[in-house]
């Protein structure tokens, strides 16, 4: 995906344009969704983070990669306790 080189390269506006296009094409793409994560964290956007996290855990509950960031990223945490185990 173009939208993670974009974030690999710290251009992050353009790597969250790219990558929320995927999303809305194809919102279930985790590895979109925790690119387009990662870029908003970056850019101090953490309440849009925090949002991209919980509908994609309402998309797809139980999905490693994105429970794998809320273990990360204690800023994310703000997710239900039941859903981070």
């Amino acid at each position: 995906l173009l939208g993670l080189i974009n974030l690999q390269l710290e251009e992050y506006d353009l790597a969250a344009a790219n990558l929320s296009r995927v999303l809305k094409g194809t919102p279930r793409y985790t590895d979109a969704r925790a690119g387009l994560i990662l870029t908003r964290m970056a850019q101090k956007r953490m309440d849009d983070a925090r949002a991209l996290l919980h509908t994609g855990l309402a998309l797809s509950p139980g999905d490693a990669t994105l429970l794998d960031l809320a273990r990360r990223f204690p800023v994310l945490e703000s997710i239900p306790a039941a859903e981070v185990k």
